[in-house]
């Protein structure tokens, strides 16, 4: 999947349970209900945003999406 924006910041944001939360190699830190809120600073051009989260016995799912920052 890839998506093309023309603003230079983007915020993730939604619920997760029982997991460890990643973008990237940083872990993002969860509130008490499983909610995330994290803001991402495109660079120009292709940006790869990679988010993992790893449940409580060690199992991982990931998901990569393109985006495209396209400053006008």
């Amino acid at each position: 999947h890839q998506t093309v924006l023309i603003t230079h910041d983007i915020y993730l944001a939604n619920f997760i349970e029982n997991d460890v939360l990643f973008l990237k190699d940083k872990e993002i830190p969860l509130g008490t209900d499983g909610s995330f809120r994290e803001e991402i600073v495109l660079s120009p051009g292709l940006n790869e945003v990679q988010l993992r989260a790893v449940n409580n016995l060690g199992k991982a799912t990931s998901i990569t999406r393109n985006i495209i920052y396209s400053p006008q």
